[in-house]
């Protein structure tokens, strides 16, 4: 659910301007943003999509530049829960309509 209705439908269309505009700062942000949302993302589905996610994983890896990263994401960590923002999560939702 995360995946295609948190980040495809609101984050990367919320993206959108800073991924297209003149501000490398906001473009850089928003680019490292959707990249860490799709390692963490590739690094959940491994172990019930082994061989899609380990091409997507090397390509993301590829593309970012990671050379911090794992030499494969069978040996990448999984990644570990974290508390909501609530906050945050408030504000949104009402601009959110299902």
């Amino acid at each position: 659910a995360f995946v295609w209705g948190e980040l495809c439908d609101w984050y990367i269309e919320l993206a959108k301007e800073a991924l297209s505009g003149a501000d490398a700062e906001k473009k850089r942000g928003a680019q490292a943003v959707l990249a860490h949302a799709l390692d963490t993302a590739l690094r959940l589905l491994h172990p019930l999509m082994p061989f899609v996610t380990e091409e997507l994983w090397q390509t993301l890896k590829k593309a970012v530049g990671a050379a911090g990263w794992a030499e494969s994401i069978m040996v990448a960590p999984y990644p570990e829960t974290r508390s909501e923002d609530e906050p945050a999560e408030r504000s949104f939702g009402p601009g959110q309509r299902r």
